[in-house]
């Protein structure tokens, strides 16, 4: 089976292009990305990007660093990072800021209007009473860590936190009716507990290894409600009913 290329390739992942100035161009409707970033030095900026990018992919996905991405326009699209440093600015998603966190710890986000959070390299980030819908991904969290994401709505999205770091604490969140998965972590040591991860359209939850699980209500997911990609996880007390597949 082939898949439509992105409308825009600055960089493939299999090849590198740089100081590319990618400004102006309108894309739509992409089944994977609008623009791949693989290169260094390239500018992007003054897009308008609308539904691209399912979580697995963004509608800009960065696998590089040492670009700058500002004043982009995306409708029900947004955002993935796989590399930093970047410059990230000026974005906005369904109307609201893209926040974009890099290299810092002991902020405070709470109550923020966001149609997406990005942390790199971050710890010691609280998050809460935050709601964020329609984007690629509502919270990224890329190597970092001791972060706080607490009381929080992740729901409507391609997926609804992506956790790539440690020690970090997930907790009292609702996270629903994404397209693809609940919440998706392969970082290690981290903490998830007592979330609604309910009606994903295809798996609840995704952990590499030694994460603790418990209390979590995990149902209704299209497909598996809990899958283990690694080893070393506690995972206890949860709730898991009613999911197409396997529970775990």
């Amino acid at each position: 089976m082939s898949f439509p290329l992105p409308k825009v390739i600055i960089s493939s992942v299999f090849s590198s292009a740089s100081k590319n100035y990618i400004t102006y161009n309108n894309m739509s409707d992409c089944c994977r990305s609008g623009i791949i970033v693989g290169g260094i030095y390239n500018t992007i900026e003054k897009n308008i990007i609308s539904k691209c990018g399912d979580g697995i992919y963004g509608g800009i996905d960065v696998y590089s660093s040492h670009n700058i991405i500002s004043n982009n326009t995306f409708l029900k699209s947004g955002i993935i990072i796989r590399a930093y440093p970047n410059k990230i600015v000026n974005n906005i998603v369904n109307g609201k800021p893209i926040i974009y966190i890099e290299n810092s710890e002991n902020i405070e986000l709470n109550g923020r209007t966001a149609g997406q959070i990005i942390l790199a390299n971050c710890s010691k980030i609280t998050i809460s009473d935050v709601s964020i819908n329609h984007t690629c991904v509502g919270l990224q969290l890329l190597a970092s860590n001791h972060c706080c994401i607490l009381n929080n709505n992740f729901s409507e999205n391609g997926i609804g936190i992506k956790c790539n770091g440690s020690y970090n604490l997930i907790i009292n969140n609702s996270i629903e009716k994404n397209g693809d998965c609940g919440i998706w972590c392969d970082g290690s040591f981290n903490r998830i507990e007592e979330n609604k991860i309910v009606s994903n359209k295809f798996q609840g939850m995704y952990v590499t290894r030694n994460n603790i699980v418990i209390w979590n209500n995990i149902s209704r997911n299209l497909y598996n409600g809990l899958r283990l990609g690694g080893d070393n996880n506690i995972v206890e007390n949860n709730i898991v009913s009613y999911n197409g597949l396997d529970g775990i």
